[in-house]
């Protein structure tokens, strides 16, 4: 997910302006379907929940107190829209889906940790599993 970041004092209005309507309606696009998904969902939850997702005095999403809702909403949606532990495809999406969710803020440090270590014994598991017979020709 974007997310307005403070601009440089040497912007102009105009400019922030600008940069933060397009950062704030800008969805990203991925390769990846499991990332596609969870950033979608940021977006919809946030827009959804926003006061106004397109304010022009929202420089700074984080420290918002009139979005604060907006944002854990839409952190909530991006955390069930994460893939299930179930398959090494699954966890692959979900590290991914937790690195990109460090990346722009929607998990804190403590719970990066706690998924990453939650995806690390799921795949500890899934190794432990017996393979599938091959299918009979």
């Amino acid at each position: 997910m974007t997310k307005p970041r403070n601009t440089s004092a040497s912007s102009t209005d105009s400019g922030n302006k600008a940069e933060s309507e397009n950062l704030q309606s800008q969805t990203e696009h991925f390769d990846n379907e499991a990332l596609e998904r969870c950033s979608k969902a940021w977006h919809r939850f946030f827009d959804l929940a926003s006061i106004d997702p397109r304010d022009e005095n929202l420089n700074c999403i984080e420290d918002n107190e009139r979005n604060a809702f907006a944002i854990e909403q839409a952190a909530n949606a991006y955390r069930d829209a994460m893939p299930l532990l179930l398959s090494y495809e699954n966890i692959r999406d979900f590290i991914a889906c937790t690195a990109h969710g460090m990346l722009q803020h929607v998990f804190d440090l403590d719970e990066c940790r706690e998924l990453l270590g939650a995806a690390k014994i799921a795949m500890a598991l899934l190794k432990t599993q017996p393979k599938p017979p091959p299918p009979a020709i």
